[in-house]
């Protein structure tokens, strides 16, 4: 789906309860589109029970999402300007990632006059839009998927699987395999870092993003047999000379926050998140779907359905306070943390809207055209992407 809308980065929403056992002060005033609950305010005690704000979604009365904070305008805090990205470049259709600086765009480029399936994946690069040149940095071959998991100012560290199906529903014929690989954005190489044993490709951890980038220092989950038994392990390499060793056992899905680096680990029959430096830990609960990390952790958890309700809720809870700050029964996934803002790709046609975690308060943009939307945020840039209308606007945000 996340093709479909192009509004990609990486996998889409997998639960990350595999670590249980491998298997495979003044009220502002909202927003015009919002709307205010009858009940709480959102410095009322029980604005974490009863929603503040609810952001209803276009044509569909019944669909919402529920937020317990402030809402403001997100107009206030940043500028808003469309830019010219086209839907395909030398009749190449390209998808978008995120800003690479102020007039560059990372993007995935498909064979002309294809659609954007894996299989007709031919580069990825950098797209110069005031230029409208174009710099490949990762040819594709067609017999695998190319996953982006994490860039810095340095590397760009990205995963290539094996096609198991093509865009036909076929099987495919090339044997399963998965490698972890790096490219250099100052010398211009690409480089294995690491060979996936048979055992990760098809495992449940295989489907996560198990992939921290901390400068030259890549961290990475993997699987090993012990015994008959799955066991995960993390990884790292320091990329300039690509040695490998191992960093810690019996623990999975490294992520970092800026400064240091968690794991996800078992502690009895649940898991907590774990500091590796300071050892403090954060249970992790059962249902969590996604982990969202940098100057705060949010979870979004999967509720499953509620009383008297035919569809799924998803919950996004502050982790260290336990608190939820949305609720929704519409689709999200792809949750990140970037730069002080919580943002996230949505499927309903509805208002485009993040959680600034420095402000502890939702901005909505009340001057954008409603439609599914994505965001990602990179070097002061943040790439709004809105589908409305049967098209595609770019947006570049920029901070006031």
């Amino acid at each position: 789906m996340q093709k479909a809308v192009a509004i990609i980065l990486s996998a889409a929403c997998i639960s990350l309860c595999a670590c249980t056992a491998v298997t495979t002060g003044t009220q502002e005033e909202p927003a015009s589109s919002l709307e205010t609950s009858s009940v709480a305010t959102p410095e009322s005690p029980e604005h974490t029970i009863t929603p503040a704000y609810i952001i209803p979604a276009a044509g569909d009365g019944d669909m919402q999402y529920n937020l317990y904070r402030d809402c403001k305008p997100a107009e206030d805090v940043f500028a808003i300007e469309e830019i010219p990205l086209p839907q395909t470049v030398a009749d190449k259709p390209i998808l978008p990632v995120t800003f690479l600086d102020e007039e560059s765009v990372l993007i995935y480029m498909y064979k002309a006059n294809t659609n954007t399936s894996d299989e007709n994946l031919e580069t990825i690069g950098c797209y110069n839009i005031k230029t409208g040149e174009y710099e490949t940095w990762i040819s594709a071959n067609n017999e695998f998927g190319y996953t982006i998991q994490a860039i810095n100012e340095r590397y760009l560290v990205y995963r290539e699987n094996s096609i198991r199906y093509t865009s036909n529903f076929l099987e495919s014929e090339v044997p399963p395999s998965a490698r972890l690989c790096v490219y250099d954005r100052n010398s211009k190489e690409t480089c294995t870092v690491y060979e996936y044993p048979e055992e990760y490709i098809g495992s449940s951890i295989s489907y996560e993003d198990g992939v921290a980038l901390a400068e030259n220092t890549l961290y990475f989950d993997t699987v090993h047999d012990s015994d008959g038994e799955l066991k995960t392990a993390v990884y790292c390499t320091d990329l300039s000379t690509l040695d490998v060793a191992p960093y810690r056992e019996d623990v999975q899905h490294p992520v970092f926050d800026g400064k240091e680096l968690w794991v996800i680990a078992k502690e009895g029959n649940a898991c907590v998140l774990v500091n590796t430096e300071s050892s403090e830990k954060i249970p992790v609960p059962n249902d969590v779907a996604e982990i969202a990390i940098g100057d705060s952790i949010f979870f979004k958890l999967n509720r499953g359905t509620l009383e008297n309700d035919e569809l799924a809720t998803s919950e996004l809870v502050e982790a260290q306070s336990n608190q939820p700050i949305m609720t929704t029964q519409l689709s999200i996934d792809d949750l990140r943390l970037e730069e002080g803002y919580l943002v996230w790709a949505s499927y309903a046609d509805a208002s485009v809207f993040l959680f600034d975690t420095q402000s502890d308060c939702f901005l909505c943009f009340e001057s954008l055209p409603q439609g599914v939307h994505s965001l990602r945020f990179y070097q002061g840039y943040g790439l709004l992407q809105v589908g409305a209308d049967g098209a595609a606007h770019y947006y570049r945000l920029s901070k006031k």
